[in-house]
């Protein structure tokens, strides 16, 4: 199973704990996990705008600022079952929201096609979920500003 513990939990947690920016935490995760920071986006498609209130909410209530839209391979949530599997995880997550990132699962979003855009959108997979939740336009590999 990828992302779960690996040894010397204890010691990567405090590395993870220790780093003064969420960058340097992203960076270790996809150097202890390769592959698992997938990309970053600047901000929300205005079809999201469900995602991007959480997120202005959350950075508000931790007076933190907003940094980047992480998407990656794995995110862990308290409610799942297997979550004491995740603790190295786990604890990067709640680092970098703590430093103002929104981390999102890649496959429920994914970044406009056009050149040098970095907005999210969601992902085609994603329809139904997004629909229920943030009601967007039809998909579209482009976000509402570069259509």
């Amino acid at each position: 199973m990828q992302y779960i513990d690996v040894s010397d939990v204890k010691d990567h947690i405090r590395k993870i704990q220790e780093f003064k920016l969420g960058s340097d935490v992203a960076k270790y995760m996809n150097s202890l996990y390769p592959g698992w920071l997938w990309d970053a986006g600047s901000k929300y498609d205005p079809d999201l705008k469900c995602y991007q209130d959480n997120w202005d909410a959350v950075c508000n209530y931790l007076k933190s600022t907003k940094k980047l839209i992480l998407l990656v391979r794995k995110v862990v949530h308290r409610d799942d079952t297997d979550i004491h599997n995740y603790t190295i995880l786990s604890t990067a997550l709640n680092v970098l929201t703590k430093h103002g990132y929104s981390v999102r699962v890649k496959t429920d979003l994914d970044i406009c096609d056009s050149q040098g855009c970095n907005t999210v959108i969601f992902h085609p997979s994603a329809r139904e979920m997004m629909i229920k939740d943030c009601k967007p336009r039809k998909f579209k590999s482009k976000c509402a500003e570069c259509n």
